[in-house]
């Protein structure tokens, strides 16, 4: 899954410290496994395409699904 999250930011305020633009478009990507029939595990990796807003460099998250 391509953007499970909505990291996307566009701001509209003042710039802040460290902001050269208004945009912070990442590309988030989602993998998943089923490893047995109830149990689901999912690794979440993001890095900035535009990075005009300071957000973040790289982004990992990690998902263990149980089912019953």
């Amino acid at each position: 899954m391509f953007n499970p999250n909505y990291d996307i930011r566009i701001e509209c305020g003042a710039p802040k410290a460290g902001q050269t633009r208004r945009l912070f478009l990442p590309f988030d990507a989602l993998v998943g496994v089923t490893l047995i029939e109830n149990l689901q595990i999912y690794l979440e990796v993001g890095v900035p395409i535009i990075k005009d807003y300071p957000v973040y460099n790289f982004k990992t998250n990690a998902r263990i699904m149980v089912s019953f």
